[in-house]
Order: C-alpha cells, then structure tokens, then sequence
C-alpha cells in the first residue's frame, strides 16, 4: 500500500511535468507567433498586434491619453480588458 506521502510526491510530479509541457507549447506558441505579419515584439519579450490604427492626432510625451486593450494568455484566452486614462506620462517607464 502507498503511503500518502508517496502519493503526494507522484501528484507533485506529474504536475510539474504537466506544468514543463505546458510551459515547452507557450514558448513554442511565441517564436510562431512572432514570426507572423503585423505582431510586434519588443525588448521585454511582449508581443502586440496593432488591429486597427488612429488617425488622429499623435499625443505629446506630456499628455494624458486613453487606452483600450486586451491582454491574452496562453491559446488566446483573455485575462483582461481595460479601458482606462493613462495619467502618467507617456515616456516615462
């Protein structure tokens, strides 16, 4: 009979191992992703699409604006949609 700790340390590895193929397709999923039209990536890692561009005036380093976004995750699952005023100034970090 196994005891519980010897249980616990099975569930413990297969989740790590779950968690290590899960982690191996997201980063297969980005070097594709990164490669395709229209996505950008920057420095950090970040990429972005830009679906529909303004055509109005550009805003100053000093101006407030208002943003639109949605964040995905892993398979395009959203994990946030913001609409909010950007009140710190655009060129700083």
């Amino acid at each position: 009979m196994h005891s519980v700790q010897a249980l616990q340390q099975q569930a413990a590895e297969a989740q790590q191992a779950q968690f290590k193929a899960i982690e191996e397709e997201g980063k297969k999923f980005l070097e594709e992703n990164a490669k395709k039209a229209g996505v950008n990536v920057t420095d950090s890692g970040l990429q972005y699409e830009i679906l529909t561009e303004g055509n109005g005036n550009k805003p100053a380093a000093t101006d407030k604006v208002r943003v639109h976004y949605t964040g995905y995750i892993y398979q395009m699952v959203p994990y946030s949609t913001v609409l909010l005023l950007v009140v710190h100034q655009l060129n700083s970090q």
